[in-house]
């Protein structure tokens, strides 16, 4: 059966599993009417369903320890078809920890995975891109690190895995979307400035297509303000 590659990138702790799960959750409602049927593997199932529980937990549990990053690389595997009829095709979806991207004993299974994928999903914080001035936005997003990758894996991918749509996925981003959403599309072209000046020069500009998909959070906690605390 045919597969596609879909690799998930950035820091630990930003959401990338809460993404899929969230992605998965919606996935029904927003194709209703359309006759596609999406259904994870036995494993794949039982972990989103879990991380789905512990993000509807979290309004009940804010003074609770918040919700971890994924320690190590993880795969999700969904069939994907029409309602009734076998599977078409498999979407593969592999969620790699932040720091795998700088670790040399894991970086070159990330790179592997990335020439193959015919989508890659780039998580972003969106609040510590848009709030202080960005003052948090390389510490927690660390941009710098992800054109840095790129720019080590773009010339190695084979011409059958040249083209690519790279997806902006701003997690955290109710209070933007959709009443300020040009200031948050304004925000990661400045945040990613030198990341997609990458992938607009020669023969990446042909092959690569990036759009912006922001995510709303489940459970209900919205993010209210940033606040500075001086310390003495």
């Amino acid at each position: 059966m045919t597969e596609f590659h879909i690799t998930m990138l950035g820091p630990r702790g930003v959401g990338k599993t809460s993404l899929l799960s969230g992605m998965y959750d919606q996935f029904d409602r927003v194709t209703q009417g359309i006759n596609l049927n999406l259904a994870p593997d036995g494993d794949s199932s039982i972990r989103l369903g879990e991380r789905l529980a512990e993000l509807k937990r979290v309004p009940m549990e804010l003074k609770s320890s918040p919700l971890l990053g994924t320690a190590e690389a993880s795969e999700f595997r969904f069939s994907m078809g029409l309602h009734g009829d076998k599977p078409r095709f498999d979407l593969v979806f592999r969620d790699f920890p932040g720091g795998y991207l700088t670790d040399r004993e894991y970086t070159s299974s990330v790179e592997e995975f990335v020439q193959k994928s015919q989508v890659i999903l780039i998580a972003v914080d969106a609040p510590a891109l848009m709030e202080l001035n960005g003052d948090w936005h390389e510490k927690i997003n660390k941009p710098s690190q992800i054109k840095d990758f790129f720019k080590r894996t773009l010339p190695n991918i084979p011409d059958e895995y040249q083209q690519k749509l790279i997806i902006f996925c701003p997690i955290k981003c109710e209070v933007y979307y959709p009443r300020k959403i040009q200031s948050l599309v304004e925000g990661i072209k400045e945040g990613y400035s030198d990341f997609l000046s990458t992938l607009s020069q020669g023969v990446y500009s042909k092959n690569l297509a990036v759009a912006i998909t922001p995510v709303h959070t489940l459970g209900k906690v919205i993010f209210s303000r940033a606040e500075k605390i001086q310390r003495f």
